[in-house]
């Protein structure tokens, strides 16, 4: 884990070092994904639609409800 410090800027944007962005494999374009509670904003790559074709081919026989449940547990492990 890295602490990295930014100063807000006047239109209340913040520009995210580059070697942040390169060890979660976000490139220049691409979408990441801000979750805000309370106090802290978590940064998170969005995939493209075109890379998830076929990610659930015969992985799992869960129904969609139960894999929804588990994505929402994965983030109440993020620590707010």
């Amino acid at each position: 884990m890295e602490t990295i410090y930014k100063r807000i800027k006047r239109d209340g944007s913040v520009v995210l070092p580059k070697r942040a962005l390169s060890r979660m494999g976000v490139k220049v374009g691409e979408r990441v994904m801000l979750t805000v509670r309370e106090k802290e904003i978590r940064v998170k790559p969005v995939s493209k639609l075109s890379e998830m074709r076929g990610i659930l081919k015969g992985i799992s026989r869960k129904t969609s409800r139960e894999m929804i449940e588990e994505i929402r547990n994965e983030d109440k492990e993020f620590d707010y």
